[in-house]
């Protein structure tokens, strides 16, 4: 019984890593925490120098495994809403909420931890 719990758990340990395992995932889940947003103005505001084409392939990663959702508004020409817009699903804020546990575990062991490069 002991060890099926514990295979469950790494499994579970996994497959929340396999998630979250590309460089810039948690910084865009990051990004959309306050809410929806445009590709710009993630790109704006996660820390560091991603590539359009980098963002845009860990955005369609992020609605593929239903992390974020994907909803495109037409409008005119010139109008401010029309585009495409990216906001958390309820499983991308509860692994961003369970990531926030991670960081601050992190924090608290990083004078013994390997660095990481940015």
């Amino acid at each position: 019984m002991e060890d099926e719990r514990t295979a469950r758990y790494s499994r579970g340990v996994r497959q929340a890593a396999t998630l979250i395992r590309r460089r810039w995932t948690v910084d865009v889940l990051a990004a959309l925490a306050p809410g929806e947003r445009r590709p710009s103005e993630i790109k704006a505001i996660v820390d560091g120098p991603i590539s359009d084409k980098v963002l845009t392939e860990t955005l369609q990663q992020a609605v593929a495994h239903g992390l974020i959702e994907r909803r495109e508004v037409t409008g005119r020409p010139g109008d401010e809403h029309a585009g495409v817009w990216y906001q958390l699903t309820p499983m991308g804020r509860s692994l961003l909420a369970a990531l926030r546990y991670v960081a601050e575990w992190a924090q608290q062991w990083a004078d013994v931890l390997p660095q990481v490069p940015d």
